[in-house]
């Protein structure tokens, strides 16, 4: 099961993937807490792809298995093949208000991934659906 959209780049966009993840995780019955932390993650990745990437932009949502473990993915992908820095955790607030999102996607997934070519860029995280 898969739920795959192409983005356009604006303010608007982190808020209607958010809309449209929400609705497709719940007629699946996700648990609750599980959308919620996907949803975080949804929000923080499409807001970076739109803010720092370059379109096409696209997003996909399915249930699989990782490590044979049922788990919903979400992918995000951008045609800019230079991937942010992930800020660590101790010099970050030299950077204002940037650079915190990866690290609260880290916090609420199980898993962070990311892949890189000179056609673009791929991040995706993994929920397990039993915690």
């Amino acid at each position: 099961m898969t739920a795959m959209m192409s983005l356009t780049p604006s303010f608007r966009t982190p808020g209607e993937v958010r809309r449209s993840a929400a609705r497709w995780l719940r007629e699946r019955e996700v648990p609750s807490d599980i959308i919620e932390d996907l949803l975080l993650a949804v929000s923080e990745l499409v807001t970076n792809a739109v803010l720092h990437g370059t379109a096409p932009i696209r997003a996909a949502l399915r249930l699989t298995t990782v490590d044979d473990i049922p788990s919903v993915v979400f992918e995000c992908s951008d045609a800019a093949p230079i991937l942010a820095a992930a800020y660590a955790e101790e010099g970050y607030e030299e950077r204002g208000d940037y650079g915190r999102g990866i690290l609260v996607v880290q916090s609420v997934t199980d898993i962070l991934g990311v892949t890189s070519s000179e056609k673009g860029k791929m991040i995706w995280v993994s929920i397990a659906l039993a915690r």
